[in-house]
């Protein structure tokens, strides 16, 4: 027998407000508009109230369509194959300054810039359609992307360095060169914040600390770097805290890279998981479909068969 629907009794039984319109149970659709959220499904009797702690993986990307988490999938993987490239060809033209080199570099921070704006696409929630986290708030993102816009800027001004026809503005060009480029690496902390939303929605609380931690190293090491030498012209001695904020800055974007193949290779999980719930789910289908018919027509022949 199924559970009596909550809005036949013509009273809100939960204080916690009530399913919006287009909300549907998480096992077989149907449709709880206007049904308490502390409730069960009249229909199957799943629970459809949303958990307040569930340290299940892929509490978020389980609640989310495939679609959805297929696309989450794919642009982690860019994002951390272009944050790796924007690292490696920064050491590269560090080392061999060319051409060639600061080319490869201004695309990996474009690859870097584009994959962080497609992988902050807002996402899906069934539950809390109108709660906007971190990873979601406008603001947080066009944080992230504008400060990471900022690299482009100090990648391709750091080219025009080596323009020969440019050497009588070559100070302002470095001038502006690390303005931008400070600015990008301080900028950081807000993809760090909104990276570690994103692992608490996956519920991965081990990669949500992991990047909450990636946020401060960033943080202290930009602002150690911007502000030691200007502590060192002053006295000396606080020039040897610049090895120090650099070790946190490499630590950080090590972390970084390696926290975003972590959600990624735990966001690709939740879509071959997803996927075999589906065949899973589709075989019993046809499974039950066919005990169903195969029972009707068992009945059938034995209604057949009674003398009327």
């Amino acid at each position: 027998m199924s559970p009596i629907d909550p809005r036949e009794l013509g009273q809100d039984l939960t204080p916690q407000g009530n399913f919006e319109e287009g909300f549907r149970c998480v096992k077989c659709s149907y449709d709880l508009s206007g049904l308490p959220r502390a409730t069960v499904c009249p229909e199957c009797g799943t629970p459809n109230a949303r958990p307040l702690h569930d340290k299940k993986r892929g509490t978020g990307v389980s609640r989310a369509p495939i679609a959805y988490v297929s696309h989450l999938s794919t642009t982690l993987w860019l994002a951390a194959l272009g944050f790796f490239g924007y690292i490696f060809f920064s050491i590269v033209v560090r080392i061999a300054t060319n051409a060639v080199t600061l080319g490869l570099e201004f695309l990996a921070i474009c690859g870097w810039v584009g994959a962080l704006w497609l992988v902050t696409k807002p996402k899906p929630d069934r539950f809390e359609s109108k709660q906007l986290d971190a990873f979601d708030n406008p603001k947080w993102r066009y944080a992230s992307i504008g400060t990471q816009s900022c690299l482009i800027v100090a990648a391709a001004i750091y080219m025009l360095t080596y323009v020969p026809q440019l050497s009588a503005v070559e100070g302002l060009l470095y001038v502006g060169y690390y303005i931008f480029d400070t600015i990008g690496i301080l900028g950081f902390v807000a993809v760090c914040v909104q990276f570690s939303t994103l692992a608490g929605w996956m519920g991965d609380e081990d990669a949500e600390r992991r990047f909450q931690t990636v946020a401060w190293l960033l943080a202290v090491g930009g602002l150690g770097l911007l502000i030691t030498p200007v502590l060192s012209a002053i006295l000396p001695i606080f020039g040897l805290l610049l090895f120090v904020f650099a070790i946190c800055m490499l630590i950080g974007v090590v972390m970084l890279c390696l926290n975003l193949i972590t959600l990624a290779k735990a966001a690709n999980w939740a879509v071959q998981h997803a996927r075999h719930k589906s065949v899973v789910s589709g075989r019993r289908a046809v499974i039950d479909q066919e005990r169903s018919l195969d029972a009707q027509a068992k009945l059938q022949q034995r209604l057949d068969a009674l003398p009327w």
